[in-house]
């Protein structure tokens, strides 16, 4: 599990000017493991909706001001 998290960072870092820019995404609800490790990242949920894969919350992450 450990790693699976590593891989997830490595992916917040890849993103352009992370963590100084704003980002959303949509994470499926069902994706408990992904919902908390966007949360636990700075990712605030900021709606939700409904795709062809199911319930989805949105997630927005806000740089520090």
């Amino acid at each position: 599990l450990e790693n699976y998290f590593r891989d997830w960072v490595t992916l917040l870092r890849a993103l352009p000017d992370w963590p100084h820019q704003k980002y959303r995404l949509k994470c499926l609800v069902q994706n408990t493991r992904a919902k908390a490790f966007y949360l636990a990242n700075g990712f605030v949920v900021t709606g939700n909706g409904k795709s062809a894969e199911g319930m989805y919350d949105e997630m927005s992450f806000f740089p520090a001001g």
